[in-house]
């Protein structure tokens, strides 16, 4: 039902703009805008990956850079693409618990991966709103919502680390909490980076500070757990959000396409372990547990 709400979203909201408006952001994209999307979402991926990293050997498990980046570019490549916008994470749990013979540990680590991006995103949102989110025209109802936000998920964070050995076997620290969270800010700014070029394109001429709470509010919106592979929230939060930045929803639905477009062009790199058939490999040299400062 999820990724059903999400299309009738989708759909409800392009019907309620004009289709022309999707075609405006499909129209914006050229190769050099596509090619700095990629080098964007690189950027992003990489440390994403370093995140995941960092919690799977804090559970115990071996998990290397090389593999958690291509399986993250596989995971993002199906989330992109498939109802949900989570099955690329499951496939990465499974791979994980598979490879590692500890489905808890293997699965829970992926779900505290993911846990702490999106509070750090709505943290980062938080500030941002703080400092420039009145700029914007936003109200302090969407403050409020948002720190509502970000300690439910920061407690659901504490409460699935605690289940997947992360905290109770005492093997985090404090350069533990500062390597995720920086992983974390420095992913997000890459999705931030990506946005603003997306606007840039459709041909928004906000200044940045203006056009920032508007990203993280969008980015937010594609974490929205009913969309169908992204899209569909993320879209009615750009018009939303546009529209109450005195833009235009209009506008705010073009950059969101332009946004999505972007996005998915690229993970297309995601197609090279799907097309050979291969998944990341687990090396003899890194099947001993590896000890946490």
């Amino acid at each position: 039902m999820r990724p059903a709400i999400g299309a009738a979203l989708l759909v409800a909201v392009v019907v309620m703009l004009g289709p022309e408006t999707v075609l405006t952001g499909v129209r914006s994209l050229d190769a050099p805008t596509l090619l700095i999307g990629a080098a964007l979402a690189a950027w992003s991926t990489a440390f994403a990956s370093w995140r995941w990293v960092t919690i799977a050997r804090a559970c115990g498990l071996s998990l290397n850079f090389r593999d958690a980046l291509v399986s993250y570019y596989r995971s993002q490549l199906l989330n992109s693409t498939l109802p949900g916008g989570v099955l690329g994470d499951v496939d990465r749990a499974a791979w994980q618990a598979r490879h590692q013979r500890d489905i808890p540990r293997g699965a829970g680590a992926v779900a505290v991966e993911r846990t702490v991006g999106q509070t750090v995103l709505l943290l980062g949102a938080a500030v941002v709103m703080v400092l420039w989110g009145s700029g914007a025209g936003f109200s302090p109802a969407v403050l409020t919502g948002l720190a509502v936000a970000c300690v439910a998920f920061a407690g659901l964070t504490v409460v699935v680390g605690w289940r997947t050995q992360v905290l109770a076997r005492g093997r985090t620290s404090i350069g533990f909490f500062v390597r995720i969270v920086t992983a974390s800010a420095l992913a997000i700014m890459g999705y931030v980076g990506t946005f603003l070029l997306a606007a840039h394109a459709v041909g928004v001429t906000a200044p940045a500070t203006e056009l920032l709470p508007l990203a993280v509010l969008v980015i937010a919106g594609s974490a929205i757990p009913v969309n169908f592979a992204g899209w569909g929230p993320r879209e009615g939060v750009a018009a939303w959000a546009f529209a109450t930045a005195g833009l235009g929803a209009e506008l705010g639905l073009s950059v969101s396409v332009a946004y999505g477009l972007i996005s998915l062009v690229a993970v297309l790199p995601g197609l090279i372990p799907i097309a050979l058939g291969r998944r990341p490999v687990e090396h003899p040299m890194d099947t001993k547990e590896i000890p946490m400062a």
